[in-house]
């Protein structure tokens, strides 16, 4: 489980790492045959050494120790 203030990497690009700083829920507007489908969560990245956040979806991002 990803929280604020995990280190972390994206799993295709592993030289970005950062420190999470939010966590965003995001509707979706998907309809399935029981309802809607979950939300999607997103992590707001402050990479190390460049003073930039990038948006990363929770499950392309894994935790570094």
């Amino acid at each position: 489980m990803i929280k604020v203030g995990d280190k972390v990497a994206p799993f295709d690009l592993m030289s970005e790492i950062g420190t999470v700083v939010e966590l965003i829920q995001i509707r979706t507007n998907t309809w399935m045959v029981g309802g809607t489908a979950a939300p999607i969560m997103k992590a707001r990245v402050m990479l190390e050494g460049k003073n930039e956040v990038k948006e990363y979806l929770v499950s392309d991002i894994m935790r570094v120790e």
